[in-house]
């Protein structure tokens, strides 16, 4: 994610004498810039798995990257884990390259015509984006997401910005950038599409709290009414008879003195 650097824009192409001895590959990882400020982030970052870091890929004994540039390319090279416009974190094994070094420079070369310094963009098209297609290219895989994912967040949240607010998206991030005609008539158009859906939210949130309003009033009342009734049918109640002796009813007692167990006054014959 670095931007300018004071490294080497150019080199001489290796000697002609190459071997097919597979090459190890490294992911180089610094701390953007050199400020204390920016490790310390990194630090705090880092437990989420993300932080803000500049990278170069170290494969025969040069480290290659990117940064912006006025005119010309971005792709650079310097020595490995000495560029001077960032603090050096850490280094990350990638594996072995098969491809020889001049296959190698051939790549970066080619690689030179599409990268160049203008097009660099801190969030979607810098250092690490860069890295990523050497190291896929060289066939080593991917870099670690962690060094890219903060980027991929950041771009993100922009373009949203830009399709709500498409002027207010020129100077985010990554300097000034040229608008179309088309991509300001889409934002234009995607804000009065936000601002419509809000204004029929808000319409029909005021069209359920007036019905609600309405309903309050005739739900309390019924409410009441309900109570009233059951407190007249509880008035209207009559209590169940109960007979002289506690907690026995008048039924019952008739069940048990007709019963052939028990004689007529309803205690049962003893036995001779």
């Amino acid at each position: 994610m670095g931007g300018h650097s004071s490294c080497m824009r150019s080199s001489r192409p290796p000697a002609a004498a190459d071997t097919c001895k597979p090459s190890p590959v490294t992911l180089q990882v610094y701390d953007v810039g050199t400020r204390d400020k920016t490790h310390t982030l990194n630090q705090f970052l880092g437990k989420f798995g993300t932080g803000v870091f500049h990278c170069g890929v170290e494969v025969y004994g040069r480290e290659w990257s990117f940064q912006m540039t006025k005119g010309g390319t971005g792709i650079f090279n310097c020595q490995p884990m000495a560029c001077e416009s960032h603090t050096f974190r850490e280094s990350v094994p990638m594996g072995s390259t098969k491809l020889t070094d001049a296959e190698v420079f051939r790549l970066v070369e080619h690689m030179r015509k599409d990268w160049s310094g203008k097009s660099y963009d801190i969030l979607e098209r810098n250092c690490c984006h860069a890295c990523q297609e050497l190291c896929t290219r060289l066939g080593v895989g991917s870099i670690p997401w962690r060094v890219m994912n903060l980027a991929g967040a950041g771009a993100t949240v922009r373009s949203v910005v830009s399709a709500m607010h498409p002027m207010s998206a020129m100077h985010l991030c990554s300097g000034p950038t040229k608008v179309t005609g088309s991509q300001a008539a889409a934002g234009a158009a995607a804000l009065e599409a936000s601002k419509s859906a809000v204004r029929a939210r808000n319409w029909r949130t005021e069209q359920a709290t007036g019905s609600q309003a309405a309903a309050g009033p005739a739900a309390l009342e019924e409410a009441k009414s309900k109570v009233r009734s059951r407190n007249w049918r509880t008035g209207q109640a009559k209590p169940r008879p109960i007979s002289d002796e506690p907690h026995v009813s008048r039924e019952w007692m008739r069940v048990v003195r007709t019963s052939p167990m028990t004689d007529s006054l309803g205690q049962r014959p003893r036995p001779d």
